[in-house]
């Protein structure tokens, strides 16, 4: 009865001069994630990465994401 497929569409962003998705009218937010998936190196990905952490529910503690060590917080 309706259509109720996702279309992707990819517009002009005149704010990083690059053509992405944009939800609702473009965002700044549209660019950061264009950036990150399509031209930042892997080399910078590596490190913000490493920076992650994750609440640990069970012990309750920070740990890093990638190596699973509870932080000196």
């Amino acid at each position: 009865m309706f259509d109720t497929s996702v279309k992707t569409t990819f517009e002009y962003c005149s704010v990083c001069e690059a053509e992405h998705t944009m939800l609702d009218g473009g965002d700044i937010y549209d660019c950061w994630v264009y950036y990150r998936m399509n031209v930042e190196d892997e080399e910078t990905k590596r490190k913000r990465e490493e920076r992650v952490e994750v609440w640990d529910k069970e012990n309750k503690v920070w740990s890093n994401k990638s190596s699973g060590q509870t932080s000196l917080w």
